[in-house]
């Protein structure tokens, strides 16, 4: 699959978001959830 300029946006924009939140319990960062879901999950 090819990742579009769309995908780098949404990622960078996700990434703005959640970047202070961790997942729960963890100290994981929450964006590491969202890239494994990927692209149309």
């Amino acid at each position: 699959m090819l990742l579009t300029a769309r995908f780098d946006d949404a990622l960078a924009y996700g990434s703005a978001l959640h970047r202070l939140q961790l997942r729960k319990g963890t100290a994981i960062p929450y964006l590491s959830h969202l890239m494994a879901l990927g692209p149309g999950a």
